[in-house]
């Protein structure tokens, strides 16, 4: 398999864009003329359209591509490609996304000194094209604020082979959290894109016939988190939230924010006085409709 590396980027791609692929295209150009990012760094990506139609698209720039003849979701296709991962680390990268490549040196460097389950960074969001730097000060499941250590999801394995559309990032944040520690560290070198119109978060917000279409497989998916999580949510990292319960933030299916509550206090058996304090402040307070 050849020398460990310290870092992978895994992206799946399902409906790349030209944009999309030409930006990862570029991606894997500015590495192979930085000896240090060669050394350490792999691209893997996980073909997950229709006939693995882009397996010999990137064959050029001697990158892996992975496929199976099904399609599967971003943590299904993980499943699928961990065992072909070598290196310390695992940064998942959402092809709309992007990556400020000035920071790649100085995030090799740093991640070589740590040893942990799972990492915490800064990051920019990018929204009405403006772009904000923003840094959380807790552990929240998300995988553009989140680098995870490749044997703790090797060890995990089994856990992430499930059918999931909605709310992947918690469910697998969960799965690398169990009785895991975890580090921060100060570089932002991510940027999120909500501009993006191929974004799930952007169709359950904005695109009405897609939540009635998709309803039912949204409520499915997030009671699959809130299953896990109270199998569970004493193994996790002390106070952190089940914020997937936002998804459930539908008017197509809840009347007022106290069905929602209610909902929320009938799925969630955690007796932590506050996680019950937050979901009562999430539900009517924090969360919006989506």
């Amino acid at each position: 398999m050849g020398s460990k590396k310290t870092l992978t980027f895994f992206y799946s791609i399902y409906n790349p864009t030209i944009i999309e692929l030409n930006y990862i295209n570029k991606l894997i150009n500015y590495i192979k003329k930085n000896q240090l990012l060669t050394e350490e760094i792999d691209i893997v990506i996980f073909d997950d359209t229709d006939n693995n139609k882009y397996k010999n698209y990137f064959m050029d720039n001697k990158v892996k591509v992975l496929n199976v003849q099904e399609n599967v979701k971003k943590n299904k296709a993980l499943f699928y490609s961990i065992d072909k991962i070598n290196s310390k680390y695992l940064k998942i990268v959402d092809p709309d996304d992007f990556l400020v490549f000035d920071f790649l040196e100085k995030i090799i460097n740093k991640l070589k000194l740590i040893d942990a389950d799972f990492i915490l960074h800064p990051f920019f969001k990018l929204k009405d094209n403006k772009i904000k730097y923003q840094n959380f000060k807790e552990v929240r499941y998300y995988n553009f604020n989140t680098i995870y250590s490749v044997d703790k999801i090797k060890k995990e394995k089994n856990l992430i082979n499930i059918d999931l559309l909605y709310n992947q990032d918690q469910y697998l944040g969960m799965i690398v959290d169990l009785d895991s520690s975890y580090q921060k560290i100060n570089i932002p070198f991510y940027i999120y894109n909500r501009n993006s119109f191929s974004s799930i978060w952007n169709n359950l917000k904005y695109n009405y016939s897609y939540k009635y279409k998709n309803i039912d497989q949204i409520i499915n998916d997030t009671e699959k988190n809130i299953q896990f999580y109270n199998l569970n949510y004493k193994k996790l990292s002390k106070g952190v939230k089940p914020r997937f319960i936002r998804s459930l933030f539908l008017k197509q299916k809840f009347k007022n924010r106290y069905q929602i509550y209610k909902y929320v206090k009938s799925k969630i058996k955690t007796k932590r006085i506050n996680i019950n304090l937050w979901i009562l402040f999430a539900c009517f307070l924090k969360f919006k409709w989506i």
